[in-house]
């Protein structure tokens, strides 16, 4: 088959032609049209529709297709509505397309992931949904926080629980939280090992003794704590004759003591009024005469002078009122005739108690040095609590991080303040993995020194495997790796089609080329 220009654009000369291929059922031979070079040579069988052309995958047979007729390609979606732009390439090497999947994709709304026991993770732009294959256990993560669910199987044993971490709060589903660090801040919860600590140091360090004529009640509040009730004295002599009471008010309220000394029970006539001190250690007798009355006031002031009930003693043929301290010393108050106490109460300092008698002379008490004392044995107390209180929030203070297997070791330090107290902790926590924790505490400061080792450890089957954030990141990083090959290879996909349609294209252009020089001849 010839061409010149100027004349007929085709001849075909039969006796040049060659034998075409034996025909399909191996004994009809069928003609087919060749061409030759120009020069003759290298002769070149005309196709016909029914050639057609195969298309091959990664897997499975070849597909055979006639010229003019259609290939379809499915992806499995049909709505466009549904499909995204850009995310697919097709690239054309050593005779394939290659479709890919690109690097970064756009557009997409969720990516479902299912393993082959039917469990699924399905991630989307409001969060990640992880569940079982019949939904009794399923997991929530948003950007509002993480939520934990179990339908359990509807038993009394086994009703189901939700678990939740939110922006609202913390619901644990009634489980005991374990494994979590000490309370730090006033709003912060603390722990058993916490307030056991305190109260085996406020058990250490507080001590409570009843002292001479004082009576202690200890009992437990209805928070666990002890409740100390002290008792004062109420003295009474043997007879009856001298009575110490309280003094209150009209509203009962405590203002002072009241002693009362029955006369009808003392010797009815005395001579004269003499007061004598006894040992000038234990009590101290001071005496003021006034010049325009000519009358004399003794002042008596009994120094650590504790005076045991029952042993108040009158000497009637004497008029002497003697008082035994519980060591034996005595102090002896002589010359009493016909005078008892109609009133007792506080000076104005709060230091000495004013006893008025009948005859209108008054004499007092001095009880600044049992006040004192009192007061002493308070403050110490309260100095020692404010220490251990210190010392209790430095190890509030020391909490361990997340458990991360690359990272098994934690330090802390602390510092606790309360009441002026301060305290610094220094605590190490080791995990040798996500179901242990070994830690080791200790706060210093003010002399009160507390240290504390601890074992922690979950119990429990538990309704799913723990996932700290370093496995997550890890998970995170392998499922990027999947989607970016899931990409390349539908970028390699698109490159095939791609190439093929190009293919396809040329091929009808050369057979309308070739139909049209033979129309022409």
């Amino acid at each position: 088959m010839n061409g010149t220009n100027g004349q007929n654009g085709l001849s075909i000369r039969g006796e040049k032609g060659t034998e075409g291929k034996p025909g399909v059922d191996g004994t009809t031979v069928i003609k087919r049209i060749v061409i030759t070079d120009p020069d003759g040579k290298n002769p070149h069988s005309v196709a016909t529709l029914d050639d057609g052309l195969k298309f091959a995958g990664d897997s499975g047979d070849a597909i055979a297709k006639k010229l003019n007729e259609t290939v379809t390609i499915s992806g499995g979606v049909t709505d466009e509505t549904k499909l995204t732009d850009k995310n697919v390439g097709v690239v054309a090497k050593d005779g394939k397309l290659n479709v890919k999947l690109a690097k970064n994709l756009t557009g997409l709304e969720s990516a479902t992931f299912t393993d082959k026991d039917g469990n699924t993770n399905k991630t989307t732009a409001g969060g990640t949904v992880i569940q079982n294959k019949d939904g009794t256990e399923k997991v929530e993560i948003k950007k509002d926080g993480i939520t934990i669910m179990d339908s359990g199987d509807g038993t009394p044993a086994n009703p189901g629980k939700t678990i939740s971490l939110t922006k609202d709060g913390f619901d644990n589903g009634g489980n005991k939280i374990t494994n979590i660090a000490d309370g730090e801040s006033d709003t912060d919860a603390a722990t058993v090992g916490q307030v056991k600590a305190a109260k085996k140091e406020a058990e250490k360090h507080t001590t409570v003794e009843a002292g001479d004529h004082l009576s202690i009640k200890e009992e437990t509040d209805k928070n666990g704590g002890k409740k100390y009730t002290i008792t004062g004295p109420s003295i009474t002599s043997g007879d009856g004759s001298v009575t110490v009471e309280d003094n209150t008010d009209d509203k009962g309220k405590k203002i002072g003591y009241k002693l009362s000394v029955n006369t009808e029970k003392i010797a009815e006539k005395i001579g004269k009024t003499e007061i004598e001190s006894g040992d000038t250690n234990t009590a101290e007798v001071t005496s003021t005469k006034d010049a325009t009355t000519n009358k004399t006031t003794y002042t008596v002031k009994v120094k650590d002078m504790h005076v045991e009930s029952g042993v108040i003693s009158y000497d009637k043929g004497e008029g002497t009122l003697t008082l035994t301290h519980k060591d034996g010393e005595k102090v002896e108050v002589k010359g009493i005739q016909n005078t008892y106490t109609e009133s007792g109460k506080y000076d104005e300092k709060g230091k000495k108690i004013i006893f008025n008698r009948n005859d209108g002379k008054a004499f007092d008490v001095d009880m600044s040095k049992l006040v004192n004392g009192m007061n002493f044995g308070i403050a110490k107390l309260d100095n020692k609590i404010n220490r251990v209180g210190s010392g209790a929030a430095a190890l509030a203070a020391l909490k361990p991080l997340e458990f991360d297997p690359e990272d098994k070791w934690d330090v802390a330090v602390g510092y606790g303040n309360y009441m002026g107290a301060n305290s610094l902790a220094l605590g190490a926590f080791y995990r040798p993995n996500e179901n242990t924790m070994f830690s080791l505490g200790g706060s210093f400061g003010d002399g009160e020194n507390i240290i504390n080792v601890g074992l922690s450890m979950k119990v429990g089957k538990g309704i799913q495997r723990f996932i700290s954030k370093a496995e997550m990141a890890n998970r995170i990083v392998e499922q990027d790796a999947e989607i970016a090959q899931l990409k390349a290879k539908d970028a390699q996909r698109e490159a095939e089609i791609k190439a093929l349609r190009e293919k396809d294209e040329q091929r009808e252009l050369q057979m309308k080329e070739i139909l049209k020089k033979l129309n022409m001849a």
